[in-house]
């Protein structure tokens, strides 16, 4: 049976200690910061939400995506003395660690799928010490000309995976779904623990199915496709799958 909706982002690339990062939250870029995701207590689980007014445990009526106020430093209920949001964030940037590939670095397959990511310039999407090339680069709230149909527009990538016909793209609020502008590349780190189905609706059951794609996997050369040999788009998914903390990224 097909999977359905879109994946969940694994939390170990959110944010990167060194330098301090941030990526983009959400595969189509809609929010800017981890408390944004009271909006999904609110109306996915059905919880009461933990912004609320000065003073009172009222949710506070004034919480979106990017506009009016930013999320954070919000009015918040108190949990064992804390401000929850605040402990919650901490918790996703300092406590979730990204697992350690049993994949050895120095495996010849690996050596040379590295080099082969590089001449694809993968980097150009998956670069960084997050993987990936989404990045928060401004103080929310964003600027209103950065946002294309409530999507930080500049963050997407359309590497010709989105089907707007596609079972696996409904929205549960029946709108019509986001993609046409592309999605956000996923991160890279520690693959080898998420072993898909991949993309950001799960359309592919393998790392050799997504580099099927000749649309994605030559975005970084500009159309230029050097991965039309199968052993060597092995060579590179061997490389991915040894991708953790440790590996030296690419700028």
């Amino acid at each position: 049976m097909p999977f359905c909706g879109r994946r969940t982002i694994a939390q170990p690339g959110d944010f990167a200690a060194v330098p301090p990062l941030q990526r983009v939250l959400n595969w189509s870029a809609e929010r800017d910061e981890e408390e944004d995701f009271e909006l999904n207590i609110r109306a996915v689980s059905g919880g009461a939400g933990l912004i609320v007014l000065p003073g009172t445990s009222t949710q506070d009526p004034t919480v979106n995506n990017f506009f009016p106020l930013p999320s954070g430093d919000r009015n918040q209920l108190r949990v064992r003395g804390v401000n929850a949001w605040d402990a919650i964030e901490a918790f996703v940037q300092f406590g979730i660690r990204a697992p350690i590939s049993p994949v050895s670095d120095t495996e010849p397959d690996v050596v040379a799928g590295r080099a082969l990511f590089a001449s694809a310039n993968c980097q150009s999407c998956h670069g960084g010490p997050l993987w990936t090339s989404s990045r928060l680069t401004f103080t929310p709230p964003p600027s209103v000309s950065a946002i294309k149909n409530g999507q930080l527009v500049a963050q997407l990538r359309d590497v010709d995976t989105f089907d707007p016909a596609a079972v696996n793209e409904v929205r549960q609020t029946g709108a019509p779904p986001l993609g046409a502008d592309g999605f956000q590349p996923g991160s890279l780190l520690s693959l080898f623990a998420f072993p898909g189905p991949f993309l950001h609706n799960g359309a592919e059951t393998s790392l050799e199915g997504v580099l099927q794609n000749v649309t994605h996997r030559s975005a970084g050369t500009g159309g230029v496709d050097t991965l039309t040999n199968a052993a060597d788009r092995g060579k590179l998914v061997r490389f991915l799958l040894s991708i953790d903390r440790q590996t030296p990224v690419f700028p």
